[in-house]
């Protein structure tokens, strides 16, 4: 026997079938994401529109209006259903005059987001009835959803103010105080012609742009008495929230400007936090900048003035530009050096030489990471540090200082295996070839063995492990002191036949095994010479020494598809040259295989097969650091 709960399901959803347009098709949907109803929405052509929406729908026979008109709801279930990349409509039917209430969730998820309770009792008016012209609005608004969502509406917005609870005269005393003229509002008193909702609940003001975006704080009612100046200070902290929240930056710096509310926000720690990002960002003209550093450093909010650091270090990012960021940094170390805080000035000197490493400004970063051992040596005894500085070091050719900081990193951080590959390219770089070729090895199996998730790209040190076995077995090189100068001295004194001969070749190796020039004359002798593997690797040899030359990195990828070429290596090499090179590599490829020379090469396929092998390179996180006593606190952000 079926439950009366069961009948008054299926009636809801019946008559849903009836009240709904013939060309929106209704689909039933099983209950494991707590939605009942798919609609597709269908032109009077019967074409998609690519409109579809979800139903979570409520039925009741109650006779009493009040519980007709409401749907008490669990606040987590009313976040899940706002969280959903479809929009999910909330319909109330009631059985007793066969009527349906309804609204979008987003909204009470918005209206509900500062309350203590764990449920909210959502609450409908007339103009929620369903009625013949809801259909249109339904359509309407999602026809409207992508203008939002893509955040391209413009100001000003036309606002309307909803007094759900507390005090009614509340509406009367913002309406007035954001008045006729203000520049992002213009206000109705017709809900149906507003896009932004102004939400007045007990305590609490709560923005809601057409159920997309929404913002909302909250006063004291206990401690303050309300008035116009109060309520419009709530209203424009809602309105700067939401202005962040959308990357509106030329409006956002606009009302901070026009309403003087800078100060208010520097003492108000969460709002500060939420908008940090898009207020140093609309500042373009650092009127902002000088106060917020100065008021964050001596309020000793460590963790905004830490996160102001993590901000600026993002500027990579085009959030903010380098000008912006060298401000910021020489006016924290000069507070710094003012407070006499050691503490401080290090980390800014670390930070500030983290951000010009990651712009490639390698002088600058290896000023400043000095400049941080010098006020704080203990820096040397952290393993970040380390291999941090090691880094540095192997991009601005200083291989052995580099070696031996990786080396000491790694005893540091033993769960740390992609130090394995760096170490062994130092080692590689400074002549090592024998113990290089160990530790890549060592890396390379270690890396396989690894969950999918934390393995390492190995592709470049596929080709190096490749490489220095070729190497060692054709010259018996297994370590050197690199002279890079004396190679090139010793190549110009060779005469045109010299340049042909093996034993010629080996010699300027055995100066340097990583001058470029010496793999090229040893690819030409491995042609004349008819050895198609030498070859290719001695091509290979140049492409990794060279590494941005994308023409190089072609000619070898295409050489991976002939017999007799070490053929195992194209995966490792296409995801190494576009590391290297990203889609230089891909234009000279098409360029390579439109040459006449290649016109029996299938060259489409070709290339549709190495797009196919490219994966998008590993990033790390990058960490900002404060350190308070004993112990860091550490920030990490994607990249």
């Amino acid at each position: 026997m079926r439950s009366k709960t069961h009948i008054l399901e299926e009636k809801s959803v019946h008559e849903l079938r009836n009240i709904f347009p013939d060309q929106w098709v209704i689909r039933e949907k099983g209950k494991d994401y707590g939605i009942d109803i798919e609609v597709e929405i269908f032109d009077k052509k019967e074409q998609p529109t690519g409109l579809v929406f979800w139903i979570q729908l409520k039925a009741t026979d109650s006779k009493l209006t009040k519980t007709k008109r409401s749907i008490n709801m669990p606040i987590a279930k009313i976040n899940q259903l706002a969280k959903y990349d479809l929009p999910v409509a909330i319909f109330r039917y009631n059985s007793d005059d066969n009527q349906y209430y309804f609204d979008w969730i987003k909204r009470y998820a918005f209206l509900s987001s500062n309350s203590k309770r764990k449920s909210y009792t959502i609450q409908f008016n007339e103009n929620q009835l369903w009625v013949d012209e809801s259909s249109s609005m339904i359509d309407s608004d999602l026809n409207t959803l992508s203008l939002y969502t893509s955040k391209s509406f413009k100001f000003p917005l036309t606002g309307y103010i909803n007094c759900i609870s507390g005090p009614s005269k509340n509406k009367r005393l913002l309406s007035s105080a954001i008045g006729n003229n203000h520049f992002l509002i213009n206000l109705t008193r017709d809900s149906s012609k507003s896009n932004l909702e102004i939400n007045l609940l007990e305590g609490q003001l709560v923005l809601n742009l057409k159920s997309i975006f929404g913002s909302s704080v909250g006063w004291d009612v206990k401690s303050e008495t309300i008035n116009d100046v109060i309520l419009l200070d709530v209203f424009h902290k809602a309105l700067v929230l939401f202005l962040a929240n959308t990357g509106k930056r030329k409006e956002l710096k606009q009302l901070i400007t026009e309403y003087e509310l800078l100060d208010s926000f520097l003492i108000h720690s969460p709002i500060l936090s939420y908008i940090l990002p898009e207020l140093i960002a609309c500042d373009t003209d650092n009127v902002f900048l000088p106060k917020i550093i100065e008021t964050i450093y001596l309020s000793d909010d460590l963790i905004n003035q830490t996160y102001l650091q993590a901000i600026v270090f993002l500027g990579h990012h085009n959030l903010i530009d380098r000008s912006k960021v060298e401000e910021f940094y020489n006016r924290l170390i000069r507070l710094c050096i003012k407070h006499k805080n050691d503490s401080f000035l290090s980390t800014a000197y670390y930070n500030y030489g983290s951000y010009y490493k990651s712009h490639y400004i390698l002088d600058k970063a290896y000023h400043y990471y000095n400049k941080t051992i010098k006020t704080d040596n203990s820096y040397l005894d952290r393993s970040y540090f380390k291999r941090e500085l090691a880094g540095l070091l192997f991009q601005i050719g200083r291989y052995k200082c580099s070696t031996n900081l990786y080396k000491q990193a790694i005893e540091l951080e033993t769960d740390n295996k992609f130090l394995l590959a760096t170490y062994g390219d130092a080692l590689m770089y400074s002549g090592n070839y024998k113990v290089a070729l160990e530790y890549f090895d060592k890396f390379l199996t270690i890396n396989s063995t690894l969950d999918e998730s934390k393995r390492h790209d190995k592709y470049e040190y596929s080709i190096k492990f490749i490489l220095l076995q070729y190497l060692i077995s054709i010259s018996d090189i297994e370590k050197q002191e690199r002279k890079e100068f004396a190679a090139e001295k010793c190549l110009l004194n060779l005469n045109e036949d010299e340049l042909k001969q093996f034993d010629k070749i080996i010699r300027v190796l055995s100066i340097d095994a990583l001058y470029p020039t010496a793999w090229f004359l040893l690819m030409e002798y491995c042609l004349k010479n008819e050895d198609p593997h030498g070859y290719m690797l001695s091509i290979l040899f140049q492409a990794i020494l060279l590494k941005n030359k994308p023409d190089i990195w072609a000619f070898v990828s295409v050489l991976c598809t002939y017999e007799d070429m070490v053929n195992n290596l194209l995966y490792d090499i296409v995801n190494t040259a576009f590391f290297y090179c990203r889609n230089d590599f891909l234009n000279a490829l098409d360029r390579l295989i439109d040459l006449d020379i290649y016109k029996d090469f299938k060259g489409e396929e070709f290339l549709k097969m190495v797009e196919s092998m490219i994966n998008d390179p590993k990033e790390y996180p990058m960490e900002i650091r404060l350190w308070n006593g004993e112990k860091p606190k550490i920030f990490k952000f994607s990249k």
